[in-house]
């Protein structure tokens, strides 16, 4: 009987250790699949959830010294206590995202933390961070140090084009001006004053003066990001091309953001910033304008036009008015619009009176007393006879406005009837790019209800159409909205402004192409018809890349 005793108790004693060893083997399975979780979150989760999860995991089964080895690289990044001797397994160090953690630290600003894991990965043998390294270096302006570090290796990668861009510099106290996705555009002097230089392959017109003479109030101790696109600014350019002379700005039509601000090289070498300051003439693209003011009065647009026929001139006490052309019935808005019958316009503007338009002129930022005043138009001559009432409404002789001020006003069509400052400046930034801090957003205000929109959204979608004055301008897969407008300076010659937004239904550009420097109407709205044409193509080609993306690097 004790030998069977015996025995049982051999069994139970053998099964309780088999089972023993299982479930050890279970528990340090799951330790393993939590510590792997924390390791893949190491490089986005808060550095305190971190170091918390690794500190319950050290003292488990089967993770304590991979846990131990995590709250190393923690402690050594924010600087916490001394770092470890070293001694940690390789295999275990490699088994965190440690290009990600160092690549964290950066973004967070943390450029002693950077250096003390580097530290605490060479005591361990683990070499090949050199970049990382004299990135963190260049940010602390440890400048002879961080030229001292070997690259060799490193070139092929982004970070060490970034690196071996900048290092080869002479005056490394530059600021560098970087693209709303991170591409580097140059670099101003000290404190982002002085003298720009041009990126290799950057053309320096693409970037505005303007935005270099504010760098310096940005108080820079990095570099700064703009809200302009290089690959953007670039096709405008190119649909500019040699032989016209002009101005294109592109925005962000929900946050006033300027994407592109170009304008043809001699325009450029004449000074300023042509985009932001040059005053011309809105023609018709101030109708626009002339319509919202009747609107605010109740007015049924469409059915005040249904009953006007355009008969190519009107008379006032002081002498004609003239259409270009002779269109005869309006048959309404989007008819009067597309063929943009001055008679008519200048009429509307008569009837709902002059404090009535020139209000919504200012309205519309025209005589603005916001900081950035001088990107706005003008209105030069408020008051007048009834004929230059009628030449205000249809935007000739009586008022002036900047492309900038003129894509704002696309803008305000395409985001709900909000007009906005033109932004141009993203956010301050590292040295080399890595984390920016977003500045405050443009001030905005309400221009037009939000009820008026889809039929002046209607009517300038008839200008794109069949018989309309841009006819097939845009490409049939990259659908706008759009209105003409053209004038003459008895100086400058003629010049057309186009404004519009697209793609539709969802709007993600607003625009403004203005060509100057012709000698008859003809030949400007020729000129003008081509450069949109181009330009509209190689906007139609961006179609899906987000606005929001930034990428760091040149």
């Amino acid at each position: 009987m004790s030998r069977r005793v015996t025995g049982y108790c051999l069994l139970t004693a053998v099964f309780l250790s088999a089972l023993l060893v299982a479930t050890g083997l279970v528990q340090r399975s799951e330790n393993r699949s939590e510590l792997a979780s924390v390791q893949s979150l190491s490089a986005s989760a808060s550095w305190p959830w971190v170091d918390e999860r690794l500190s319950d995991l050290e003292g488990r089964f089967g993770t304590s010294g991979a846990a131990r080895a995590g709250r190393a690289i923690v402690h050594a990044v924010l600087e916490e206590g001394p770092l470890a001797d070293g001694g940690l397994s390789l295999r275990i160090l490699e088994s965190y995202p440690l290009r990600a953690l160092l690549e964290r630290s950066l973004e967070e600003r943390r450029f002693e933390g950077c250096l003390r894991l580097l530290e605490l990965l060479r005591r361990s043998g683990l070499y090949g961070f050199n970049a990382y390294e004299a990135a963190a270096l260049l940010e602390l302006r440890r400048i002879d140090e961080a030229r001292a570090v070997e690259l060799s290796n490193a070139g092929a990668t982004r970070l060490g084009r970034r690196l071996t861009d900048l290092l080869g510099q002479a005056d490394l106290d530059r600021v560098p001006i970087r693209d709303r996705r991170g591409r580097l555009l140059g670099t101003l002097g000290a404190e982002g004053e002085g003298e720009f230089v041009a990126a290799e392959g950057v053309d320096e017109t693409l970037v505005p003066r303007i935005a270099l003479a504010g760098v310096a109030d940005l108080d820079p101790t990095g570099g700064v990001r703009l809200t302009i696109d290089l690959e953007l600014s670039r096709q405008a350019l190119a649909a500019l091309g040699s032989y016209y002379r002009g101005s294109i700005v592109v925005t962000d039509p929900q946050t006033g953001a300027v994407l592109v601000a170009v304008s043809d090289k001699k325009s450029w070498q004449e000074g300023g910033t042509p985009a932001f300051d040059q005053q011309r003439e809105p023609a018709s693209i101030a109708k626009l304008i002339t319509v919202t003011a009747a609107m605010r009065q109740g007015v049924d647009i469409d059915e005040l036009f249904s009953g006007m026929r355009c008969r190519g001139a009107v008379r006032y006490d002081d002498g004609p008015l003239y259409c270009s052309a002779v269109n005869g019935q309006l048959k309404g808005f989007d008819r009067a619009l597309a063929v943009s019958c001055n008679v008519a316009f200048a009429e509307l503007g008569n009837l709902v009176g002059r404090e009535a338009v020139v209000s919504e002129y200012r309205r519309y930022g025209f005589d603005s007393a916001l900081e950035d005043s001088s990107s706005f138009g003008r209105v030069v001559q408020p008051l007048g006879s009834e004929r230059q009432l009628g030449e205000l409404s249809i935007g000739l002789e009586a008022s002036e406005i900047t492309p900038v001020h003129a894509a704002l006003q696309a803008a305000t069509y395409a985001n709900g009837g909000w007009m906005s400052s033109p932004q141009i400046f993203e956010a301050t930034d590292t040295y080399l790019g890595y984390s920016q801090v977003q500045l405050p957003g443009p001030g905005r205000w309400r221009v037009v209800e939000e009820e008026w929109l889809p039929p002046i959204v209607d009517a300038m979608q008839a200008v794109v159409a069949p018989g309309g004055t841009a006819a097939r301008v845009a490409p049939a897969h990259f659908p706008v909205a759009l209105k003409t407008g053209t004038a003459s300076h008895p100086r400058y010659g003629f010049h057309v402004n186009y404004i519009g937004f697209g793609p539709l239904p969802d709007p993600r550009f607003a625009f403004a192409v203005r060509v100057t420097h012709q000698r008859t109407s003809q030949r400007v709205r020729r000129a003008a018809y081509a450069v949109t044409r181009r330009f509209l193509r190689s906007l139609a080609g961006t179609e899906g890349a987000p606005l929001g993306v930034t990428v760091a690097g040149p």
